[in-house]
C-alpha cells in the first residue's frame, strides 16, 4: 500500500491506486440501482412501465401515454395488439398476478394525445426507401423520416395501413406511394428497409444486405416496432460508418440486473380497472442500502451516485473540495455492503478517500482532530499500560471501555485474572480512530506499539472486549473474544439486541445471543445492523448524521436494549434508551453511566490507576465551576476542561485578558495545537465560573 518514492509522487500514485477510471467504472458496475425495471428490460421497447403504472395509478392517462409515446408515437395500434411479455416478468408474478400493463395501454390509447412537438433536425442528402404495407415498414419509416433522411413509402395497400393505423396515420408525413415495390428499385436508394424480404435476417441489426434492411415475418405488434427501431439505428449506422453490431445487447429484450426485495410485499390479484390495476404495482427498486442507513437516506444517494462524487471532490486540483464533509459523515460500518446483492463497498471507498485525501494534503484536519487527539491520549503515559509480567494471555478492553464502562473493565478483568491466572492487561487503543480519519501512517504506529508491548510479554493472545478491537486488531495478532468464554447470563428479562458494526460477518452476534439472554430480534439485525452514530468518527465529522443515524438504530428497538459495544450503550442511553452492555449482565451494573468527555478522561485514568499503573495529574491552586448550561455547551463544542485550564493557566500568564467592568465578565483566549479556545468567565473568589466556551481554527496575531 506504501510507495517508496518522494512525496509528489507517492500523492500522484494514491490517486491513481484508488480511483482510476477503470476502476471506477468496475466500482459502479456493482450497483444496480439505476437498472431498469424488469417489465421495462423485458419490453422489446423498453416502455417504462414503472413510470406509467405510477401516473396512470394517480389518473394522470395524459401523462401515462407519454410514457408509450417516448417509446413509439403508434400507441392505438401497440395497445390493440400487444401481447404484453411484460406481465410474466413483473416481480409480483412471482408471488401472485403480474401488473397486467396491456390494460394500461389500451385506457391510455383512448386518451387524446398531446400536442406533438417534433424538434427540427439537420437533413441529410441521404435518401431512404421504405417498402411495405404494415407496421414495421411505417415505423421504420417514421424513425428514419425523425432522423434527418429523405423517406420515401411504398405501400401496395395504402387503405389497409390507414385502416391499421387509424387516426396515427396521420403521423406519416413524409412521401408515400400506393403501388408495389420492385426489390430492384432498391438500388436507387442509400437505404431499403423492406417489409418481409427474406426468410432470415441477421437478428441484432435486422440488416440482410449490401443496403437493405428488414424484420422477420408475422412479428407481433411490439416486437414490428421494436424491430423497426432497431433497424432504422442500423441503417443509420451504416449511413455514418459505424460498425452496425456493436453494443446492442439491450436493444431488445433482456435480463434487468435490479434487486427488488418482495419479503414485505403481499401477493395481489388482477384487477379489470385500469387505474386501480396500476396501482397494484410496487415501483421496483433497488434501495435496500439507502432504506437502512440514515447517510445514505440524507444525502439522498445511492452507493453509485456517491462513489461518483467522491471521484469527482478527488479530481479537483485547485478550489473547494465540496464533498469533503460528505466523505467524512461515512460511518464506514458496512453495512450497505451487507445489504447490497452485489455487495458493493461504499465505505472502503469513503476510507480509502480519506486517506488519499490526507496523503495529498487535500483534507483539513479539523473533522477528526478530537478523535485523533483522544487517541493520542489513549496511547500516551496517561493511559496506555501493560502489566509487566510475561502472559499466555491478555486482556485489551480498549479506549472506550474504560471511558464508559470503567467498573465493567474492572470486574472482566478481576474475574479473568480468577480463569486464566497468567492473565494480563494492556490498556490503550486499537488504532481504528486513525484508520477511519485516513491516518494511515498513525495507524501503524499504533499497532506497532501494540506489537512491541506484546513482544516484551510473549507474544500472547488479546482477550478483546470490543467488537471493533477484535476486527483490528485480528489482522496483526492472536485474538479472541470475551464471547469465546464460557460466561453465562441468567437475567430472565427480555432484551432487544443491537449488534455492533465491528461484529459483522464475524460470527460474534451468535456468540452473544449463546451466553444465555432471552434475546428479542429487531429488524436490521446480525450483519445487516444499522450503526449507532459513531462509527468512522462519524459523530465528530457530522453531528447532525451521527444523531440521525442514532435516532434510527434506537427507533427499531424496544426496551430495555442489549449491546456488546461500549459506545452503542451510551449512544442509545443518551437517546433516551434503557441500554445494558452485555458485561452488566454477567457483572452486574455499572454505578455511573454516560459521562461527559471530561469525565471519560478521568475514568481511563482512573481504570489505569486502580490496575497499578502511575498516574500523572495536574493540580491547580484553584477550581472551575461549570454550569450545566455550560457544560452541555462544552460536550457539544467538544471542549474539554483541560482545554479550559489551558487557556485560564495562559491568560494568568500573560494577562491577555478582556474585561468588562459593569459585568465582572472575562474573556480569554489561547492557542492550544491547531485550535485557539475562548472562554468567558467571572471570578468567584479564586474559582472561575465558566459562562461559555467556544473554539475554531484561525490564528490571532497581534498588530
Amino acid at each position: 500500500m506504501r510507495d517508496s518514492a518522494d512525496d509528489g509522487s507517492r500523492k500522484e500514485y494514491r490517486m491513481k491506486q484508488i480511483f482510476t477510471q477503470a476502476g471506477l467504472r468496475e466500482t459502479e458496475s456493482r450497483c444496480v440501482a439505476d437498472e431498469p425495471p424488469f417489465c421495462a428490460a423485458e419490453c422489446p421497447l423498453h416502455i417504462d412501465g414503472r413510470a406509467l403504472a405510477r401516473e396512470a395509478a394517480a389518473g394522470n392517462f395524459a401523462k401515462a401515454r407519454r410514457h408509450i409515446e417516448a417509446a413509439t408515437p403508434f400507441v392505438r395500434a401497440l395497445a390493440d395488439g400487444c401481447v404484453a411479455p411484460c406481465v410474466k416478468k413483473c416481480r409480483l408474478a412471482e408471488i401472485g398476478d403480474g401488473v397486467d400493463l396491456s390494460l394500461i395501454e389500451k385506457k391510455c390509447a383512448e386518451t387524446p394525445a398531446a400536442p406533438r412537438r417534433r424538434l427540427p433536425v439537420v437533413k441529410k442528402n441521404k435518401s431512404v426507401v421504405a417498402a411495405g404495407g404494415d407496421l414495421f415498414c411505417a415505423a421504420a419509416a417514421y424513425e428514419l423520416d425523425k432522423k434527418g433522411y429523405t423517406v420515401k413509402m411504398i405501400c401496395p395497400n395504402l387503405d389497409g395501413l390507414k385502416n391499421l393505423l387509424g387516426d396515427e396515420f396521420k403521423i406519416l408525413t413524409f412521401s408515400i406511394e400506393n403501388r408495389e415495390f420492385n426489390p430492384l428499385e432498391a438500388q436507387n436508394y442509400d437505404i431499403a428497409v423492406i417489409s418481409n424480404y427474406a426468410d432470415y435476417v441477421d437478428p441484432k441489426t435486422f440488416f440482410i444486405k449490401e443496403n437493405i434492411f428488414s424484420a422477420p415475418k408475422n412479428s407481433v405488434v411490439v416486437h414490428s416496432l421494436a424491430y423497426a427501431k432497431i433497424a432504422a439505428a442500423s441503417a443509420d449506422r451504416l449511413i455514418q460508418g459505424i460498425p452496425i453490431d456493436k453494443a446492442r445487447a439491450k436493444e431488445n429484450s433482456f435480463v434487468s440486473k435490479l434487486f427488488t426485495n418482495l419479503s414485505e410485499t403481499a401477493p395481489s390479484q388482477r384487477l379489470s380497472d385500469a387505474q386501480a390495476e396500476a396501482a397494484r404495482c410496487i415501483q421496483c427498486q433497488c434501495d435496500e442500502c439507502v432504506k437502512g442507513c440514515a447517510y445514505l437516506a440524507y444525502y439522498k444517494r445511492n452507493p453509485k451516485q456517491t462513489t461518483r462524487e467522491i471521484y469527482n471532490n478527488l479530481s479537483i486540483v485547485m478550489g473547494d473540495h465540496m464533498a469533503n464533509t460528505l466523505i467524512n459523515s461515512c460511518a464506514l460500518c458496512g453495512q450497505c455492503t451487507a445489504i447490497c446483492p452485489n455487495g458493493y463497498e461504499l465505505p472502503k471507498v469513503c476510507r480509502l478517500a480519506r486517506e488519499a485525501m490526507t496523503v495529498t494534503g487535500k483534507m483539513p484536519p479539523s473533522a477528526h482532530e478530537f478523535a485523533l487527539l483522544d487517541m493520542k491520549f489513549s496511547m500516551g503515559p496517561e493511559y496506555f499500560y501493560a502489566t509487566p509480567q510475561k502472559s499466555n494471555y491478555i486482556f485489551f478492553p480498549g479506549c472506550q471501555l474504560g471511558a464508559l464502562l470503567p467498573d465493567s473493565l474492572l470486574k472482566t478483568y478481576g474475574d479473568l485474572k480468577t480463569r486464566l491466572e497468567d492473565c494480563g492487561v494492556l490498556l490503550g487503543c486499537c488504532g481504528v480512530m486513525a484508520r477511519w480519519a485516513g491516518q494511515e501512517e498513525m495507524f501503524e504506529n499504533a499497532i506497532a506499539q501494540i506489537k512491541t508491548a506484546l513482544a516484551e510479554r510473549g507474544d500472547p493472545v488479546l482477550i478483546t472486549a470490543c467488537p471493533t478491537c477484535h476486527e483490528t486488531l485480528g489482522e496483526f495478532f492472536k485474538v479472541m473474544g470475551i464471547w469465546d468464554l464460557d460466561y453465562k447470563i441468567t437475567d430472565s428479562e427480555t432484551y432487544y439486541i443491537h449488534d455492533a458494526c465491528g461484529a459483522r460477518n464475524t460470527g460474534i452476534h451468535e456468540k452473544i445471543r449463546a451466553l444465555g439472554a432471552n434475546i428479542a430480534e429487531p429488524k436490521y439485525n446480525k450483519d445487516v445492523s444499522p450503526c449507532c452514530g459513531y462509527g468512522g468518527l462519524q459523530t465528530f465529522a457530522n453531528k447532525e448524521i451521527a444523531a440521525a443515524m442514532t435516532e434510527f438504530a434506537a427507533a427499531r428497538l424496544k426496551e430495555p436494549v442489549l449491546t456488546y459495544c461500549a459506545n452503542c450503550d451510551d449512544r442509545f442511553a443518551r437517546a433516551g434508551k434503557t441500554s445494558r452492555h452485555v458485561l452488566e449482565l454477567i457483572f452486574g451494573p455499572e454505578p455511573a453511566k454516560n459521562p461527559t468527555l471530561s469525565g471519560r478522561r478521568a475514568n481511563r485514568k482512573r481504570v489505569r490507576r486502580e490496575l497499578g499503573g502511575e498516574i500523572f495529574i495536574k493540580s491547580y491552586n484553584y477550581k472551575l465551576i461549570i454550569p450545566d448550561e455550560t457544560r452541555a455547551q462544552m460536550e457539544n463544542r467538544m471542549i474539554l476542561d483541560e482545554d479550559i485550564y489551558g487557556v485560564i493557566e495562559s491568560a494568568r500568564e500573560n494577562g491577555e485578558i478582556v474585561s468588562e467592568k459593569s459585568s465582572g465578565l472575562h474573556i480569554a483566549r489561547a492557542r492550544i495545537g491547531n485550535v485557539t479556545f475562548w472562554v468567558k468567565y467571572v471570578l468567584d473568589n479564586n474559582n472561575y465560573v465558566i459562562k461559555s466556551a467556544y473554539s475554531h481554527r484561525m490564528t490571532v496575531e497581534k498588530a
